[in-house]
């Protein structure tokens, strides 16, 4: 058959030639595909894997999947071993654990492909390559935040022992900056001569303890918010350390404009007391930003900042690290070809990507009024969704669809628009169940990791 292009040795000529030849032969060339395109093409090609790599990719395929059954995890229900990895993670926390859920998210679908003659044997090994060396990556990085979650423990602690005698010193250089900070951050109508002594009080109490020397900044920061109206009207401050390190939850997702403009004052003072110790000796000042972000959700509320008021280098949070990563892994093994909608439609993913990306006002609106539908019922759904054989996946997508109350003018009129809803929903229920097994993935790394996992969310 005559070509336009002649095929090119070089595999990253022939991979523009593709899209080009896509392109005049009258294909629909989705916006995901070109990025896509351009994303391999800025990549340097990979050098062939030797026989010793084939071999090592095989034997590291094999010792994943032993792993997963020494902790009795299931390798054919993917949202089931997720699930079951969070439940290992609660019950049995170890680091060859963490390691093998950081494999797992950095698994590009090799190491749990039933099918043994999916990839070839140097395909294996390149996946293995790239698999090895991100989530080696990702577990020195997971690993360090477990050490600092449990040198804070230690360190908060031993705090609980600390104490002071004698009367305290009068007014030193870093209590008037902590005093200034204080009233830039909360404007005094009291006894600034109060605030100033106790201020002084909780500084020879720091230098008294080593260990709140070493979090100068998160614990004047705690002490200071935690007792605003005795510090200017008593003078006898004292300190239950058992209350002080207890985690605080700040309504942050909901702006009634007095709390964000509290908030802001709390983060605010911090950032003060960091500045101002975080060059002392003998502070820790990462050790004060990770006790920082969490004793409290505020670190969350400090994120939601815009960059350039940022000036906290706070260590990423898992989620932010996986995105970073590009860790994406998906319960799915074929990715939408897995869409049992889509395949029955004979229709290409970027023909659904265009109708879900359409200006037509109506199909809008009728797919807003679906996912709100979806996620009203979304418990139940994913119930009966999450294991479906393929007709039952059809029955329930066809059920959404009937039951999600659009309006006459934004049904399908036509079989081909009807199957792109349908498709278009099955998508959406194959994106939640990524979503949740994602959840559990994330919050057995938090588990082992040392972070707080969200309240109400369990691994059962």
């Amino acid at each position: 058959m005559f070509s336009l292009f002649k095929k090119s040795t070089d595999p990253y000529e022939e991979m523009l030639n593709g899209l080009m030849r896509r392109v005049l032969h009258g294909e629909d060339i989705s916006m995901f595909d070109f990025l896509d395109t351009l994303d391999d093409l800025s990549e340097e090609p990979e050098e062939s894997p030797s026989e010793q790599e084939i071999q090592a990719a095989a034997e590291g395929r094999k010792r994943f999947r032993e792993e997963l059954a020494r902790f009795g995890l299931p390798i054919e229900n993917r949202h089931l071993l997720c699930q079951q990895l969070c439940a290992r993670a609660s019950e049995q926390p170890s680091p060859e654990l963490l390691r093998l859920i950081c494999y797992l998210f950095c698994d590009t679908g090799t190491l749990l492909d039933l099918d043994p003659e999916a990839h070839s044997p140097e395909q294996d090994a390149l996946c293995w390559r790239r698999i090895r060396k991100e989530a080696e990556e990702l577990y020195a990085r997971l690993s360090s935040q477990k050490q600092m979650s449990v040198r804070l423990r230690e360190v908060l602690k031993r705090t609980k022992t600390a104490s002071a005698a004698g009367i305290a010193s009068g007014d030193s250089r870093t209590g008037k900056q902590i005093l200034a900070a204080y009233v830039r951050a909360f404007p005094s109508k009291g006894d600034q001569e109060t605030l100033q002594y106790n201020i002084s009080a909780l500084l020879q109490l720091m230098d008294s303890s080593p260990d709140l020397t070493t979090i100068a900044p998160l614990f004047l920061y705690r002490a200071l918010t935690r007792h605003k109206k005795r510090l200017q009207s008593k003078l006898d401050l004292r300190i239950d350390f058992s209350a002080l390190w207890k985690y605080k939850t700040y309504k942050i997702d909901g702006d009634n404009g007095k709390n964000y403009q509290t908030y802001e004052k709390y983060v605010s003072l911090f950032e003060s007391l960091y500045h101002i110790f975080a060059v002392k000796d003998g502070v820790d000042a990462p050790l004060c930003l990770y006790g920082f972000d969490h004793l409290s959700n505020l670190g969350d509320f400090y994120r939601m900042y815009p960059q350039e008021r940022q000036t906290l280098p706070f260590a990423l949070s898992i989620e932010d690290l996986l995105l970073e990563m590009e860790c994406s892994f998906s319960i799915y093994e074929h990715g939408m070809e897995d869409n049992v909608l889509l395949g029955d439609s004979g229709l290409s993913a970027t023909k659904l990507d265009r109708f879900q990306y359409t200006k037509d006002r109506n199909i809008q609106n009728a797919l807003a009024r679906i996912e709100t539908y979806i996620n009203r019922n979304l418990q139940d759904i994913m119930g009966r969704f999450l294991n479906a054989a393929p007709e039952q996946v059809r029955e329930l997508c066809a059920e959404i669809l009937e039951n999600a109350d659009l309006r006459d003018e934004q049904r399908p009129k036509k079989q081909k628009e009807r199957a792109l809803f349908l498709a278009a929903i099955n998508k959406a229920l194959m994106e939640a169940a990524d979503d949740s097994a994602e959840t559990y993935l994330v919050d057995a790394c938090k588990l082992l990791v040392g972070d707080r996992v969200e309240e109400g969310r369990d691994c059962t």
